[in-house]
């Protein structure tokens, strides 16, 4: 450890090196609780993030207890300042969310629910020495669930998970469903996409899908055959939703695996170097690389599945326009693509 002498310590050690000798643990103990004091400060600041207005060093010999006091004094004010500051805040966008003059809908509800939860705050950032904003969490609901939870069984409370995501994933089909009916020219069942009709026929069987066509329109439908065509067209497009997630997820991680892999291939030799045996080595090492990349594929996917949009209609955008007596880039040859590209580029 590194100790601050200065002028007075250098001459203290050539006049009387035994008492400095008897200094030396209380400097020790001196530098190792301003380290300690200074990381304790700077996480509390980390984890709320605000400044606390507390000094780096303390006086030797420490006052642990004291500081301790100092320390909980101040992350109690912060955080009152901050729950103050929060409060302000939502309350001003509650007032431009949610008129005064009338009932407010569904939706905008949603919205104000979603706002009040996150918010921006402004910070100095050290490295690049320039203000930035973030985007922060104003309600933090982790100690409010496990107040809920207490005393719970663990097999009940899975059970009751489970059950509020199917509900919910139900709900969600349903509502898009009947966004991609309003789309299909106000609920003609002939509009909805090629993807979709096929995937309602399996889904629906071939029977009650040949009926609702001929139905001709959803509007036509009763209200039960409505919210069925509605979950089962929500249904068919969160599938493929789930289709191309799983892909890319996978695709990506894959990727790596492999690449892994060639590395693990080409240094595998120089475990012989340790008297182990090269090929029983890749076999382990090659196993427990795979079980990882099916364990990162799982969580991946939950992870983006999660905060993943909603899905729209596939494939129905239409091809931009192009100036008159201008073919595609697709339908030219290869030499006259690139001449137009890099036409374009300049």
């Amino acid at each position: 450890m590194r100790l601050q002498l200065g002028e007075g310590g250098l001459k203290q050690i050539r006049e009387s090196p035994e008492t400095f000798r008897r200094m030396i643990p209380r400097l020790v103990e001196g530098g190792l609780g301003a380290r300690v004091w200074g990381g304790l400060v700077q996480i509390a600041e980390v984890r709320l993030g605000e400044p606390l207005g507390l000094q780096g060093s303390l006086e030797t010999p420490i006052d642990w207890e004291g500081a301790e006091r100092r320390l909980t004094e101040a992350v109690n004010q912060a955080w009152l300042r901050r729950n103050e500051t929060t409060m302000r805040e939502i309350e001003q966008e509650l007032a431009v969310l949610v008129p005064d003059d009338g009932s407010p809908g569904e939706a905008a509800l949603a919205r104000a629910l979603v706002r009040m939860s996150y918010g921006q705050r402004a910070l100095f950032d050290r490295r690049t020495h320039q203000r930035r904003t973030m985007m922060v969490a104003r309600l933090t609901y982790a100690f409010p669930a496990a107040d809920l939870l207490e005393g719970k069984d663990a097999e009940d409370l899975t059970a009751e998970i489970l059950d509020h995501l199917r509900r919910a994933s139900g709900v969600v089909e349903r509502s898009i469903g009947h966004a991609e009916l309003l789309r299909a020219g106000g609920g003609r069942v002939s509009e909805l996409p090629e993807l979709v009709r096929a995937g309602m026929a399996r889904s629906l069987g071939e029977e009650a899908w040949e009926e609702m066509q001929e139905a001709g329109s959803a509007e036509r439908l009763p209200e039960e055959s409505r919210q069925a065509l509605e979950a089962a067209i929500g249904r068919v497009l969160l599938n493929e939703m789930y289709r191309g997630l799983i892909q890319a997820v996978g695709d990506r991680l894959w990727v790596d695996y492999l690449t892994q892999m060639e590395g693990l291939r080409t240094s595998i030799g120089l475990e012989a170097y340790g008297q182990r045996d090269p090929l029983v080595q890749y076999k382990s090492r090659a196993f427990d690389m795979f079980s990882h990349l099916q364990a990162d594929i799982r969580s991946a996917v939950v992870a983006r599945l999660f905060r993943s949009p909603a899905p729209g209609r596939p494939n129905v955008a239409a091809p931009a326009r192009l100036p008159s007596g201008e073919a595609p880039a697709s339908s030219l040859a290869p030499d006259q693509a690139s001449t137009k590209r890099r036409r374009r580029r300049h």
